[in-house]
């Protein structure tokens, strides 16, 4: 195939992809480049268009696609003037029953390779027959190992595809892409960047000198049964050939039709192992030994596995695997057709039952079961419980689901752990003796009470401890988060269980102030004015807002209060206190020598013997009682009701309403 791409220049590129066509004399073997570009003059290009003319207008019409008929990979077909070749790929399988081009999307798509138009009769004489690469004479013409899919292939490496040979390219050094899908010989556009053709082969690989036998090496597996079912592992013969079926997702195509072992499309599913002779050797009679087990328990859909247990199918022992995948051992039976070998490992097999254990001999201090899990019984960490004869024992980390998750139930639980298998109940423990320096139990929980971090309350005779870390809230969250609720492990730790009432301790120190009163009473309506050091009551309680500078800031807000969840990120709660605080002493009967430094917020009651240093802000409602010293920079509004004691210094600008009781001392400067 020869794309141009002319240029504005006198040349051109001329662009060259390796297509086998049996009309070109082109031998798969002469051309070592695929998708290769390069410029060419005017001549060359002339001689390049004209063998390509050349070569499309000789190629003659294979015989017309017809649907009742079977193709297989190479196959040669016409349709509307265009001849086609089935590909040399899996995809193959598709070109009977397909009719080329097919419609975008369609098997025929990828079935059929299109070669181009051609002429003449409807069954003109055949095209020459494409070339055949030499023989590879190493080995006699034997061909290698065929090529498996998935396969890690080193440079150097050979195998057969079709009859051909191909040998991996790159080198010991260099990655190369001979085992990655897409570069599969003759499959896709890039293969020749992985594989180069060394020629053709014909038979297997000539056997080596007469082999010894061997009472350990099998011989041939079952003959491959195109009813059976297989899974991976699975091992089969044809003729003298064994395969092994791929692992999973290539075990899919083990049991489909066109894909038998040895077939075309074999590959895909099934692993050639090499030649076999006679049926596999049978092994010798076993020797019983006493010691050995025989068959574990039969598998059960039904079944609590775990790592490392094991089971058996029929006669094969299989093992839960404990690398991790042992959840899948609830999900899939040993011998489930793509899920079994997830999570269990075929070990051997067996005959018989497991041989008894010796009579156990009781040992009163090894414990039986515990008691029997309990929906909704607040579970903590390190807590055991039985069920079915099988110990489990509540998580540290993931404890908070043990009350409501009964163990064995949800596949791969981390809230339970199992510890082994029980019989029986716990042996009691001896007497207890009285301790009496042991405390009774604590004032039981009340939720009307605040509680804070390490605060100890009795619930139902068992002693609960408030937590000390954030999670401390939840004790004073109400009944629903109450110790001994479904809640409780939220904000109560379970210490054990108690009897009788705590030995009274000496009296209390009284958290009060010195006046032995409660502080003002937290309110809503008084946030804004608490701060850092302040001091409320709340239930009979003293709280202090802590002194942190940003801390203190949370004590303005109600959400933080002594009544809220998280008060102890804003407060430090002090003590208990009782009644109100003292008042202060009477005021003193007279005032202070000195003025304060700041005005008092109103004025007071009589007005002071002296004036004050500076005037006020504003004029006074009423006339001060004597004239000030100077005059006002501002005439007054209003005439006064007197005249002044002085004149003014010039003369008024218009007579006065009335003339003066006497003259003045001296005349005006001009007549009235």
């Amino acid at each position: 195939k020869i794309n141009i791409f002319c240029t504005h220049k006198k040349s051109a590129f001329i662009h060259f992809q390796k297509i086998e066509h049996p009309s070109a004399h082109f031998g798969r073997h002469e051309f070592q480049v695929n998708r290769t570009m390069f410029k060419v003059s005017q001549a060359a290009l002339a001689a390049a268009l004209s063998i390509s003319i050349e070569a499309a207008s000789s190629a003659g019409c294979y015989p017309a696609y017809s649907s009742s008929s079977t193709y297989s990979s190479g196959s040669l077909v016409s349709f509307n003037s265009t001849n086609y070749e089935c590909v040399h790929n899996h995809y193959s399988v598709w070109c009977t029953g397909h009719q080329p081009p097919g419609e975008p999307g369609s098997h025929a798509t990828v079935a059929w390779l299109e070669l181009g138009p051609c002429s003449g009769a409807q069954d003109p004489p055949a095209p020459t027959s494409k070339p055949t690469p030499p023989l590879v004479t190493e080995f006699g013409g034997a061909c290698p190992a065929a090529f498996a899919p998935g396969t890690e292939y080193a440079a150097g490496d050979r195998v057969e595809r079709n009859g051909f040979v191909f040998e991996c390219r790159g080198t010991a050094d260099n990655a190369n892409w001979c085992g990655a899908e897409g570069y599969e010989p003759e499959t896709g556009m890039y293969w020749e960047n992985a594989w180069k053709i060394m020629g053709t082969c014909r038979g297997l690989l000539p056997p080596t000198a007469s082999p010894t036998i061997d009472p350990d090496a099998p011989g041939c597996p079952p003959v491959f049964d195109q009813a059976a079912t297989y899974k991976s592992g699975d091992r089969v013969s044809v003729g003298s050939l064994s395969y092994e079926c791929k692992r999973y997702p290539w075990s899919a195509f083990c049991g489909l039709a066109n894909f038998e072992p040895g077939s075309s499309n074999s590959d895909l599913g099934w692993i050639l192992l090499g030649s076999c002779d006679g049926t596999l050797a049978p092994t010798t009679a076993p020797t019983l030994d006493p010691n050995s087990p025989g068959c574990p328990a039969e598998y059960s859909p039904d079944g609590d596995y775990q790592a490392g247990d094991r089971v058996s199918v029929g006669s094969t022992v299989y093992q839960c695997k404990t690398d991790g995948n042992s959840p899948f051992c609830l999900a899939f039976g040993p011998e489930h057709e793509r899920g079994g070998s997830l999570g269990w490992e075929k070990l051997s097999s067996c005959q018989g039952t497991v041989a008894p254990t010796a009579a156990p001999s009781f040992d009163p201090a090894t414990p039986g079961c515990p008691e029997s899990w309990a929906e909704g019984t607040p579970y903590q960490a390190g807590d055991r419980v039985s069920v079915s004869n099988s110990i489990y024992e509540c998580d540290a980390l993931y404890h908070a689901h043990c009350t409501f998750r009964e163990p064995g139930t949800v596949p791969d639980d981390e809230s339970w752990n199992k510890k082994g298998s029980c019989e029986g109940t716990i042996a009691p423990t001896a007497t207890p003796t009285l301790d009496p320096a042991s405390p009774g139990c604590p004032a039981s929980y009340d939720p009307s009470t605040p509680y804070a971090g390490g605060d100890a309350v009795e619930a139902n005779g068992l002693v609960y401890q408030c937590r000390t870390d954030a999670y401390g809230a939840y004790c004073n969250a109400g009944p629903e988060y109450a110790p001994g609720s479904p809640n409780s492990d939220r904000g109560w730790v379970k210490l054990g269980s108690c009897f009788g009432t705590i030995a009274p301790t000496s009296s209390p120190t009284h958290a009060g102030p010195d006046s032995g009163g409660c502080n003002h009473p937290w309110r809503e309506s008084d946030l804004e004015s608490y701060a850092a050091g302040v001091r409320v009551e709340y239930n009979q309680f003293l709280f202090e807002c802590k002194s942190d500078v940003h801390l203190s800031k949370y004590c303005k807000d109600g959400s933080y209060g002594p009544n809220g969840m998280y008060w102890d990120m804003a407060w430090n709660k002090v003590g208990w206190c009782d009644g109100t605080l003292a008042p202060t002493k009477s005021p003193s009967s007279t005032p202070s020598v000195d003025p304060s430094t700041v005005p008092s917020a109103g004025p007071s009651l009589e007005p002071s013997g002296k004036p004050s240093a500076g005037p006020s802000a504003g004029p006074s409602d009423a006339p001060s009682s004597k004239p000030s010293a100077e005059p006002s920079e501002k005439p007054s509004l209003a005439p006064s009701d007197a005249p002044s004691s002085k004149p003014s210094a010039e003369p008024s600008e218009e007579p006065s309403l009335a003339p003066s009781d006497a003259p003045s001392e001296l005349p005006s400067d001009r007549p009235a």
